[in-house]
């Protein structure tokens, strides 16, 4: 692989982990919409704040994504194609992205879950009411958490499958602009 494709493909792999941390972030804003639908009262800059770090990570993934090419431009900029590069394709760093991704993600998911369901049954044992908003919050918690879990699953176990889709979709895109 040319230095140029590496770099391209480093960029692209970086886009598509700003859109999965941006996902994640934006999923941070389910907690409090569901308890907003009780008694609490949430500002209108309290969902900014939830909100803005989450399209910020998506924002960078479009223009990472978009603008990839002319970011390889700048970067290997003026320096020579070593013929004994690195001898791997692309497709594979893309796939292994998406697997690490889905590592990632069920890593960074399963403390917040053991924690949440502990949290529940503890409240549950030491206490004899327990208010709605902390039910709605902690079941919203648990239920963020699953879905990360299975999209963290399915970019592991469905990694070919994913690729193959995105691939064929970008080909399509390319032949229709053209």
């Amino acid at each position: 692989m040319k230095q140029r494709q590496f770099a391209f493909t480093a960029i692209r792999v970086l886009a598509v982990y700003f859109l999965v941390a941006g996902i994640g972030r934006l999923m941070d804003v389910v907690a409090p919409i569901m308890l907003s639908s009780s008694d609490a009262h949430v500002s209108a800059w309290a969902y900014l704040s939830l909100v803005l770090p989450g399209l910020v990570y998506v924002a960078a993934s479009v223009f990472l994504w978009s603008k990839a090419e002319g970011l390889v431009l700048r970067i290997v900029q003026g320096q020579v194609e070593d013929a004994a590069a690195t001898q791997f394709a692309s497709g594979e760093l893309y796939k292994l992205a998406l697997s690490l991704t889905g590592v990632i993600l069920i890593v960074l998911t399963l403390p917040t879950l053991a924690s949440t369901i502990i949290q529940l049954l503890q409240v549950n044992e030491t206490s004899y009411t327990v208010t709605q908003p902390f039910l709605y919050s902690n079941w919203a918690v648990i239920m963020e958490c699953i879905v990360r879990l299975g999209l963290g699953l399915l970019l592991i176990i469905k990694t070919q499958v994913i690729f193959g889709w995105v691939g064929r979709t970008f080909q399509q895109v390319r032949t229709n602009n053209q």
